[in-house]
């Protein structure tokens, strides 16, 4: 996904849900060999950037990413939950994702101890 789009979901996700603030950050991840990692990631929303290498299978609850796979007529480039990604190469690969994560409603009082 371009990140032009990125930006415009990004604005439009914390729009529709009313949020007043956020952080995005930009992760480059570095995948070894037939490497396997699992991110807990309730409540964010991780957008995944373009040329993703096609040894990658990335799932989460919104869906899966599995080029290789030509079963699935669908590709998910938006994850969140418990996400799951896999190298499938025999080589070092790098993932790089965007991640968005909602802080504080709009018209909530904040709160002091």
């Amino acid at each position: 996904m371009k990140i032009e789009l990125i930006q415009q979901l990004i604005n439009q996700k914390m729009s529709l849900r009313n949020y007043a603030s956020f952080s995005v950050l930009f992760r480059e991840l570095r995948f070894k060999a037939n490497e396997a990692l699992t991110f807990k990631a309730p409540g964010q929303f991780w957008f995944l950037e373009d040329n993703i290498p096609p040894q990658f299978l990335i799932s989460s609850e919104m869906g899966i990413y599995d080029l290789m796979d030509n079963r699935i007529n669908e590709l998910q480039h938006e994850h969140s939950g418990t996400i799951k990604m896999i190298n499938r190469s025999s080589g070092i690969l790098l993932l790089r994702v965007v991640i968005l994560i909602p802080s504080k409603r709009k018209g909530y009082a904040a709160t002091r101890k």
